[in-house]
């Protein structure tokens, strides 16, 4: 493993806030320790799932629209580093506040997973 990989690796696991990254298609790919801590979820649990799995139901239309209009333009309401004030869901049923950031990964060619941290 490349020394990089090996430091993201250990901020990620040290982290006390939640980063949670999602592909194209909003399902979960990296939750963390600080995740797991936050939402109630392990990660064997949240891997591969919507990100419904943290979103109240009824709240969910709205941010799916920006999801879907950063996944086809690249472009978010949003500058990069805003810190956004949301509810959130732990997995116990629990409504929580959060505050994140949205951080879109491009390549040359598109927009690549979006990553949600509280």
């Amino acid at each position: 493993m490349d020394r990089n990989r090996l430091v993201a690796d250990a901020i990620l696991a040290a982290a006390a806030d939640a980063v949670v990254a999602t592909d194209r298609d909003g399902i979960i790919r990296v939750w963390n320790p600080g995740a797991e801590r936050i939402f109630g979820h392990r990660a064997d649990g949240a891997l591969d799932q919507s990100l419904d799995l943290i979103v109240p139901e009824r709240l969910r239309a709205r941010p799916w629209k920006g999801f879907c209009q950063v996944m086809a333009t690249g472009e978010s309401y949003y500058g990069e580093g805003d810190l956004l004030s949301v509810p959130g869901l732990r997995r116990d049923g629990q409504r929580i506040s959060l505050e994140f950031t949205t951080v879109s990964l491009r390549d040359k060619c598109r927009v690549l997973p979006s990553s949600w941290a509280t």
